[in-house]
């Protein structure tokens, strides 16, 4: 599918694609109000604008077990589509990638994101969610849903490196079973919640440290294999939910802190 001109709906209308290839060819895309969905394969997006106005704007790969690499530079993942995240003219209510089957979702594999709408990513078959490298989306939200696969934070291949994830005001939701592959620092303001269970990669290896103002909620148990460290700062209030912290080195707690369980905190440092 070719679009050689701008696309406008006068009403709120939905616009779904399905193709293998969307070629948005710089033009501007605006439903009215009206949900937009491209399930597609290769998607060249040019210096383009979707305005979905409160509606929501979601990219899938249309093949099955096609993962995404969302990144500024193509990183040339076998079996991923790639979806530029220096796509920046971007209204919508919401906006979402999703996964397909054993596909994975790779942020950042080939460079630095920084991204200018929230983001919503979802991998509901097996395959994981990598944060590969540094994600900064100042003042916006992140999601990150994951079933089978878990969400990763680092890649042995795709940065070798820590990762920061920065949203100022914004607020991170993780859901599904963390692994750190290498430390991870998250900051925002509007709250940080880890709905499933935290572990490292292996024992005592990675730091896990979260910054918030608002509050950091911790759902599952942590350190299932303990973690290095674990902090906790940032002025906001921290609710050790799932039962236990385990490090083998220093836990710091800067806030307020509530129990949602019988807890048992262990450092072994």
């Amino acid at each position: 599918v070719i679009f050689h001109n701008n696309v406008t709906a006068g009403a709120a209308l939905a616009l779904t694609v399905n193709s293998s290839s969307i070629n948005l060819n710089s033009v501007t895309v605006n439903s009215g109000g009206g949900a937009i969905a491209f399930t597609v394969d290769e998607l060249l997006q040019g210096a383009s604008t979707v305005n979905a106005g409160a509606g929501a704007f979601s990219i899938g790969p249309l093949s099955a077990n096609t993962g995404i690499d969302f990144c500024g530079t193509d990183s040339n993942i076998a079996g991923t589509v790639f979806i530029s995240s220096a796509f920046s003219g971007i209204t919508a209510g919401s906006f979402a990638l999703t996964s397909t089957g054993t596909g994975a979702i790779y942020i950042g594999a080939g460079a630095a994101v920084t991204f200018v709408h929230g983001l919503t990513a979802t991998a509901p078959g097996t395959g994981p969610i990598y944060v590969c490298r540094n994600y900064t989306a100042t003042n916006y939200d992140l999601t990150l849903t994951a079933a089978a696969g878990g969400v990763r934070f680092g890649n042995a291949v795709y940065g070798a490196a820590a990762v920061a994830i920065s949203l100022g005001t914004g607020s991170f939701v993780e859901t599904g079973v963390v692994t750190l592959a290498y430390g991870a620092t998250v900051t925002a303001n509007g709250g940080i919640t880890f709905n499933s269970a935290v572990s490292d990669s292996a024992a005592g290896t990675n730091s896990l440290t979260l910054t918030s103002s608002g509050a950091t909620t911790l759902t599952g148990a942590v350190g299932a294999t303990a973690l290095l460290s674990v902090t906790s700062n940032g002025g906001g209030t921290t609710a050790i939910n799932g039962g236990s912290v385990n490090t083998t080195g220093i836990q710091t707690y800067s806030g307020a802190v509530t129990l949602g369980a019988n807890a048992v905190l262990t450092s072994t440092g």
